[in-house]
């Protein structure tokens, strides 16, 4: 695995904690058995956690998946005493370092011509959550492919950058992105096994303009609210998200982390 320069980690899961839910609250998972803990045979033989997603599986009615964090904004974050919660929250004109190690196993279906999302830095509730997420990446085509939304009424996002990976194999990746709905601030570099994209700033910026008014509900732990035109803030979210016809498979998750740049 490369080396990287960090700045203070802000927040981790060092995948030894065997209650996912500890760091990543209620999630979009069938049941708890499609997140299985290891506690070896990750990079350096540490521990690591593997998301199933089974044919048919379809926690909550929005689709097939097997994807870690709740997404609400309105309660700080996950711990032992708060699942209600995401696993990080990329507030408005920060900028953060987000890392972590996958492996996809050798009958990974990466040659999907149909969506397969890996990973989402996606808005979260109670802000505008439709269409796809801000920053996303995908398995597609036999490549992993980086996308940000460039139009705020598309569903899609644009692709920018492109990558082979290794199928059975762990590699690591590295996010350096400025948290902005400023296309003239924002700004995604992502690096995988050390080997970086070029540098984007997208034209629709990377966190999602909110379109009305919204706050968050009585009794929330952390209130927020957002007017008409402000920045909405993004959270992290990684597991299996695909097209229905596409198999079930699995991918494993290690070392995962958010520091400053």
């Amino acid at each position: 695995m490369p080396t990287t320069l960090r700045g203070r980690v802000l927040r981790e899961d060092p995948c030894t904690d065997p209650e996912y839910k500890n760091l990543w609250g209620y999630s979009d998972v069938q049941d708890d058995s499609r997140v299985a803990h290891f506690t070896s045979g990750g990079p350096n033989n540490g521990p690591f956690r593997r998301l199933t997603v089974l044919d048919g599986d379809n926690p909550r009615g929005y689709g097939e998946r097997c994807e870690l964090t709740y997404n609400n904004i309105c309660d700080g974050l996950a711990s032992e005493d708060n699942w209600y919660a995401p696993f990080w929250i990329y507030f408005p004109d920060t900028r953060a370092i987000t890392e972590w190690d996958c492996r996809l196993p050798v009958d990974f279906p990466i040659n999907a011509t149909t969506w397969q999302v890996l990973a989402q830095m996606k808005q979260g509730a109670p802000g505008d959550v439709g269409l796809g997420p801000q920053i996303g990446l995908q398995a597609l085509h036999g490549k992993l492919v980086a996308d940000a939304h460039h139009d705020p009424h598309a569903q899609d996002g644009v692709p920018f950058a492109e990558f082979n990976v290794p199928l059975g194999e762990w590699f690591h990746l590295r996010w350096d992105v400025i948290y902005s709905n400023d296309p003239s601030e924002g700004s995604i570099q992502l690096t995988i096994d050390g080997q970086p994209a070029p540098a984007i700033k997208p034209p629709n910026g990377t966190l999602k303009t909110q379109p009305t008014d919204v706050s968050c509900g009585e009794g929330s732990k952390k209130p927020y609210s957002m007017k008409a035109g402000d920045p909405e803030p993004s959270v992290l979210r990684l597991g299996i998200y695909h097209d229905e016809n596409l198999p079930g498979t699995h991918v494993d998750l290690a070392n995962i982390r958010i520091s400053e740049a």
